[in-house]
């Protein structure tokens, strides 16, 4: 598990059963699909970061912690980063996914590139716009991996969504 926090360290790596262990409650938790976008990620304060590693986020269901520590998602908009994001919601509901939307897709959909067919599936915990861009993609067939933002707009975004919920 890699971890990404502002504190005198920016990049440490930590067995769960240690991560367990911490309390970050207070800060922002955001978790990227991708080992690239972790790692340019912005410094941000009362932040950290993890590089999930696609469905091996599935360690964190036992990391009781996380229930009360604002989590954000942000994987590839394609068929596995929504059930990816589905099942992080599954273990922390109040998961808020960035970069995942329409607007986002529109931005950088010159990138996008042609994936195999896929099953459409009930993903019951995307909100009904993430399920609406779930469906779009998977009936396209198309994906834009997450590297493929530009990392401006990654870093006005970010900065943008974590103000906004700390005004909350």
């Amino acid at each position: 598990m890699r971890v990404r926090y502002c504190f005198p360290v920016s990049d440490l790596s930590t067995p769960i059963s240690e991560f367990r262990k911490l309390n970050l409650v207070k800060h922002h938790f955001i978790i990227t699909e991708n080992l690239m976008s972790f790692l340019t990620l912005p410094s941000l304060s009362d932040s950290f970061a993890l590089f999930g590693k696609g469905y091996a986020l599935q360690v964190l269901k036992s990391v009781s912690w996380l229930t009360y520590c604002p989590l954000f998602y942000w994987g590839d908009l394609d068929v596995d980063g929504f059930k990816i994001l589905s099942q992080l919601r599954s273990y922390f509901p109040h998961t808020i996914s960035v970069m995942m939307d329409e607007e986002t897709f529109r931005n950088f959909e010159e990138f996008a590139v042609p994936v195999a067919e896929s099953n459409i599936e009930y993903l019951p915990y995307l909100t009904a716009e993430e399920y609406s861009l779930f469906t779009y993609l998977s009936q396209q067939k198309k994906r834009l991996e997450q590297e493929h933002i530009s990392q401006d707009f990654a870093n006005r975004y970010l900065q943008k969504v974590l103000q906004r919920d700390a005004q909350c």
